[in-house]
């Protein structure tokens, strides 16, 4: 027996980023960014805050695009949501 995954859109609000040198953590707010995201029109860091190395050069470009999706999304969030499988 499976167990059935449904999480609403409005119930998504943070994603993480984990460093692949020193494990440093770092999460994003997509429903109130950061004042780097606000100021300059990007979400994602390009740095890990914890060790100063670069990320992958994918990670910007994907989560600054996740970042103005969802934001494009929010207005109808209440009728979207993501399941592990079809219902």
């Amino acid at each position: 027996m499976k167990n059935q995954i449904t999480i609403s859109l409005g119930d998504l609000r943070y994603v993480s980023i984990t460093c692949p040198h020193c494990r440093t953590v770092v999460t994003l707010d997509m429903v109130e960014p950061s004042e780097l995201a606000t100021k300059h029109g990007c979400f994602a860091p390009t740095k890990c805050p914890g060790c100063g190395k670069e990320y992958d050069s994918a990670i910007r470009p994907s989560l600054d695009q996740l970042w103005r999706t969802y934001t494009a999304l929010l207005p109808i969030k209440d009728a979207i949501s993501f399941s592990v499988e079809a219902p």
